[in-house]
């Protein structure tokens, strides 16, 4: 057991080892860092640039809404679609009735996030001011 020095003179007992305390503390200025990027949208975007890496985030509603709409098309296809494969696994008919789908959508999405986002670029922490 340690003990963490709080203002005023308090001690908080802990039975933490000090490196996992210190990636809690991380993680929730990560997220404060996050939040206020995704609220910096001036532009409107229904999709900004991730944080951390390439490609996109929602941080409107409609971009939320184009997720869960791409998410449920998906599950609708995999649950109506799984009936229909013929009895070998190795067939090529599980392309067209997976794959093929699944890219269709997939690209439909990327070129939703490319036209109602900011452009894509490679991005380690919030953007210099």
């Amino acid at each position: 057991m340690f003990f963490i020095g709080l203002p005023e003179g308090y001690y908080l007992a802990h039975n933490v080892e000090p490196k996992k305390l210190l990636s809690v503390i991380k993680w929730k200025d990560m997220i404060k860092e996050y939040i206020n990027y995704i609220k910096d949208n001036p532009q409107d975007h229904w999709f900004k640039a991730k944080l951390y890496g390439w490609g996109w985030t929602p941080v409107k509603l409609q971009g939320w809404l184009v997720i869960v709409a791409y998410i449920a098309l998906i599950v609708i296809l995999v649950i109506t679609r799984e009936q229909d494969i013929l009895g070998n696994p190795d067939s090529g008919s599980n392309f067209l009735i997976f794959a093929l789908p699944i890219i269709v959508l997939t690209i439909l999405l990327i070129f939703i996030c490319y036209k109602k986002g900011e452009k894509p670029h490679w991005q380690w922490g919030p953007p210099k001011k």
